[in-house]
């Protein structure tokens, strides 16, 4: 689906942001890159739809290098989530959502329904939420209003970076919940970035703990914890790290921490 393939990133002052990635996600897959502060893992989501070019190697999607896309189109196809989240003060919540659609000259009625399917699809009444404003809403509305935007116009791939870092302990356990139930429901290939690990081992089908822009371990969460590659991941990890475990129907369930 999206392949990596030693993929570098060198600004002029000979920096390295990152370096020999070689990395594949999966279609469908919910896959989570970690790490501390300037690691790489913002600028190696922001590769994905070309917000930072690549140095070096290629990055493509489903087999065609994303520099033979026309950039536009490549973006307007992949949803992308901030933790600013980022909605038009002056636009309804309606049109916030219907921007992409409408870019992409789906007609009128066919916004509406989409935009209606979508708020239900996050728990908020059309009738209510519609025709508010952004400042109308919590924080944790909001970035939901973050999340259905990008999704409007029906993309395979979306991009998430640390979305809901600067929401309250509870609204953000709540999202978390809430973007598991909606990733049941629509099997896109979602990218996420936080500096969370329990938010990271809740959420990702795999992880990709990232250093100084290399990869220390790519695995699902239960290697993570249980089979940490190196010192570092350990201790990122943490040695009383409760994991959170999803059975074949998405079922969560905590294990124990770390033997």
């Amino acid at each position: 689906m999206i392949k990596f393939t030693n993929v570098s990133k060198c600004y002029q002052d000979d920096t390295f942001a990152v370096r020999n990635l070689d990395v594949e996600i999966e279609q469908g897959e919910f896959f989570v890159i970690i790490g501390p502060s300037g690691c790489g893992k913002t600028t190696m989501l922001k590769m994905i739809n070309r917000l930072i070019e690549i140095s070096a190697g290629e990055v493509s999607i489903n087999g065609k290098s994303i520099s033979e896309y026309n950039i536009h189109e490549l973006r307007w196809n992949i949803g992308y989530v901030l933790q600013q989240i980022a909605l038009f003060p002056h636009m309804s919540i309606a049109e916030n959502v219907a921007v992409v659609p409408e870019l992409k000259k789906w007609d009128r009625k066919r916004v509406e329904r989409r935009v209606d399917e979508l708020l239900e699809m996050v728990g908020l009444n059309p009738e209510m939420y519609r025709n508010r404003k952004p400042n109308e809403l919590s924080g944790g509305q909001q970035q939901r209003i973050g999340v259905i935007r990008a999704l409007a116009a029906d993309p395979e791939i979306i991009l998430m970076d640390e979305p809901f870092s600067a929401l309250d302990p509870i609204s953000r356990m709540k999202l978390q919940d809430d973007m598991l139930e909606l990733q049941r429901k629509i099997r896109k290939t979602l990218v996420f970035v936080t500096h969370d690990m329990q938010e990271a081992l809740k959420l990702g089908d795999r992880i990709l703990v990232m250093k100084d822009g290399e990869i220390e371990q790519l695995g699902t969460p239960e290697e993570i914890v249980y089979n940490p590659a190196n010192e570092f991941v350990e201790t990122f990890v943490g040695q009383n790290q409760q994991i959170v475990l999803r059975d074949t129907q998405g079922v969560l369930s905590e294990s124990g921490a770390r033997r």
